[in-house]
This record gives C-alpha cells, sequence and structure tokens, in this order.
C-alpha cells in the first residue's frame, strides 16, 4: 500500500456547477496549504449532462471561488487535510489541456488507478470542464497529501507486475 493511501490523509469532496448562458462550468481541486506536502488526486467521477466529453488540467494559482463543504475527511472525526473545491463560470477554459475524457457515460470513475492522476504542488489547481458550454457538471474527488519523498514508492513501468 502507497503511503498516500492512509485514511488519516485522504479525503473527499464534491461540487457542482450548473449551467450558464456562453459559458463553460469549470470545477476544481487547489492545494491551499502552504507546506512542504504534495496532494495526490486519487478517484475522480464525474457527472456530466448529455455525455459530453470532458478536459482537464493543472496549473498555477486558484481557480474559481471556494464551494462548501472545502473538503471531508475520509476517517470520520478527523482533522480535514489540505485541499479545496473551487468552481467558476468562465467564457474560456482556465488553461492549458492536459486531459480528454470521452463521452462514454455520463457518470463514471475516470481515474481507476492505484497510483494518483497528477500531484499538485502548494498554490496548485487541477481543474476540469465539459467541452461544451452552457452545461451542468459536477465532480466528487478523493484526495490525500504525501511528502515529496514518498513518491519514490512508485515502481518504473517496467518493475510492476499489473
Amino acid at each position: 500500500m502507497y503511503p498516500w493511501h492512509s485514511p488519516y490523509r485522504m479525503a473527499r469532496g464534491k461540487a457542482y456547477q450548473g449551467p450558464s448562458v456562453g459559458n463553460f462550468s469549470v470545477i476544481a481541486l487547489y492545494h491551499n496549504a502552504p507546506s512542504d506536502r504534495l496532494l495526490c488526486v486519487l478517484d475522480i467521477f464525474m457527472e456530466r449532462a448529455l455525455s459530453q466529453p470532458a478536459t482537464g488540467g493543472a496549473l498555477q494559482g486558484k481557480v474559481g471561488s471556494s464551494v462548501g463543504p472545502v473538503n471531508v475527511p475520509l476517517l470520520v472525526d478527523e482533522p480535514a487535510v489540505s485541499g479545496q473545491l473551487t468552481v467558476e463560470s468562465s467564457a474560456a477554459l482556465p488553461g492549458g489541456v492536459d486531459w480528454r475524457f470521452g463521452s462514454t457515460n455520463a457518470y463514471g470513475q475516470v481515474w481507476p488507478h492505484d497510483y494518483p492522476m497528477v500531484v499538485l504542488k502548494p498554490n496548485w489547481s487541477f481543474w476540469m470542464a465539459p467541452d461544451t458550454m452552457n452545461v451542468e457538471f459536477g465532480i466528487g474527488v478523493v484526495w490525500s497529501w504525501c511528502y515529496p519523498d514518498e513518491l519514490r514508492v512508485i515502481p518504473p513501468p517496467d518493475l510492476r507486475d499489473d
């Protein structure tokens, strides 16, 4: 098990952005802690109207305004870990597109792996948005924190047994 799979280090959250004429519905996870810790995005579930494709990317800074609850610890009655979900209705996508997600279904898991989809340094955001303007969009995210040195436990692709 990877260090960031500890329930003491994990949080979950969900956010929804309704349709807005002439705008994209953007949702982001922002690393809001000035620390030596990194945020590892472990799982994302998307809710998209009409099963349209979606895009995503990482950028420095905060995208949009915050949503409540900011995050919910995975382990009940523990303090919240770093991470803040934000939403924005924007005429343009917030940054370069690093990921594209197909339109196979309206509800579904995006990243079914044991390693992080993206690792965020402090003051970085991972954003997602549907490719189409004026549609509703929602995501559920599970993330955790780790120290930079702990990422070295991921074996290179040629040494994995999966």
